[in-house]
C-alpha cells in the first residue's frame, strides 16, 4: 500500500478538513495536463476550441504531444507540469486530455512537493481517479469526476 494510504501507526485518524477549490468565472485560465495516455490531438484541440467559445483562457504545454522516451523521465516530467501549474496563481483548474493508464506512477514525483497551499480545481476520470483520490486523500481536496478535453467538444453545451 502507499504511503499516502496508509495509516501511521499507533495514532488515531484525526478528520482532515475538506478543502473547496474556487469556482471558475469567464476569462479564467485553465490548464490542461496529460497525465496518462497519448491522445489524439485533433479532437484534444477541437475540446480547446470548445473551452475557448465557453469563455476561459485554456494553456498546455507542447511538450503533451511530445512525451520523453523513457518512462522514469516521462512521468517526472508530467508530474512536474502538473506541480507548476498547481503552484501557478493564474491558473484556476486543471483539465486533463485523456485516461487510460500511467497516472499512479506520478505520486512519487507529486509527493516530493507540499501543495496543501494551492487547491485548485483538477477535474477528468479513468486513469485520472488515482490523481483525483491522491489529492482528495492527501490535502483534502475537493476534486472532479468529469469529461476530459476531447469529451468537452461533443457532450458540453457551449451555453
Amino acid at each position: 500500500m502507499t504511503r499516502w494510504l496508509r495509516p501511521k501507526q499507533g495514532r488515531r485518524r484525526r478528520s482532515r478538513r475538506i478543502v473547496k477549490p474556487d469556482r471558475l468565472y469567464t476569462g479564467d485560465f485553465i490548464g490542461v495536463a496529460a497525465p496518462a495516455s497519448s491522445f489524439r490531438k485533433r479532437d484534444f484541440m477541437r475540446g480547446i476550441a470548445k473551452l475557448g467559445r465557453m469563455g476561459f483562457n485554456p494553456i498546455y504545454s507542447e511538450k503533451i504531444f511530445h512525451p520523453a522516451e523513457n518512462r522514469a523521465e516521462r512521468y517526472r516530467n508530467k508530474a512536474e507540469r502538473i506541480v507548476a501549474m498547481i503552484k501557478d496563481p493564474m491558473i484556476k483548474a486543471i483539465f486533463c486530455a485523456q485516461g487510460g493508464y500511467g497516472s499512479i506512477n506520478l505520486i512519487p514525483y507529486l509527493e516530493q512537493h507540499d501543495l496543501s497551499d494551492c487547491c485548485k480545481i483538477i477535474m477528468g476520470f479513468s486513469d485520472i481517479t488515482i490523481l483525483l483520490l491522491y489529492f482528495h486523500v492527501r490535502y483534502g481536496w475537493i476534486t472532479f469526476h468529469g469529461p476530459m478535453i476531447p469529451e468537452i467538444h461533443n457532450r458540453m453545451p457551449t451555453e
